[in-house]
């Protein structure tokens, strides 16, 4: 089920924008991930469970992500599972929240997790859509969503290949990214993602190639 979302500050932009405009209509074209604990090698750790992921941008200004997953606890068997799709309309540096599933789409286990996660999956259209920073460009980028600032820090990785992009709220770390392309590419390729939990280990979204393996940047 669907909710809709229009905030007083941006009421009739919003309106306009989603009359006959395909902003909510557009499916974003998903990617598969696996998850695992950051950190922790042994194999029960490395396949937590899996889901999929996947942004695109829209007319007048809005994209839409989505995101799903099922993950277990091998400690004691408890089942994440998560839903989400939302739209926004972006106006200069600020995300309006205009669409979103209901809170049906978590179970009662991962309900709890639901603030952090629609505050990490939303920028994933940012890395994957948005030009690098340029030589002599300021290396991040500020966006206000529900009245709170999230920076995205672009640290690159020592390879023009590939950039590592950390999500930053508060001073504190709440997600990286890893992409890869150049910025002459117009879409860059989602390599993984994480996840850092208030209250437990960083979770690392790595994303699966059709044949199964890991994705990775080319040589």
């Amino acid at each position: 089920m669907w909710r809709l979302i229009v905030t007083s500050v941006v009421a009739g932009a919003a309106l306009t924008a989603l009359a006959g405009s395909p902003l909510i209509a557009r499916e974003p074209a998903t990617e598969s991930f696996r998850v695992g604990v950051e950190g922790l090698n042994e194999q029960k750790y490395q396949h937590l469970g899996k889901g999929t992921v996947g942004a695109a941008p829209a007319e007048r200004g809005g994209f839409r992500v989505a995101a799903s997953a099922s993950i277990k606890d091998p400690r004691n068997s408890t089942v994440y599972s998560i839903d989400v799709d939302m739209a926004f309309l972006v106006d200069r540096n600020r995300l309006y929240l205009v669409k979103q599933k209901s809170r049906r789409s978590y179970n009662d286990q991962a309900i709890k997790y639901q603030e952090q996660i629609e505050a990490l999956v939303p920028f994933v259209y940012f890395v994957k859509f948005m030009p690098f920073p340029g030589p002599g460009d300021e290396p991040s980028r500020t966006y206000r969503l529900n009245n709170v600032e999230h920076e995205l820090r672009y640290l690159g990785t020592g390879d023009s290949r590939q950039m590592e992009v950390a999500l930053v709220n508060n001073g504190q770390t709440v997600g990286r990214y890893l992409v890869c392309g150049d910025d002459g590419e117009r879409i860059h390729r989602l390599v993984w993602f994480r996840f850092y939990p208030a209250d437990g280990r960083p979770l690392r979204f790595t994303v699966v190639e059709q044949n199964g393996e890991d994705r990775r940047c080319a040589p």
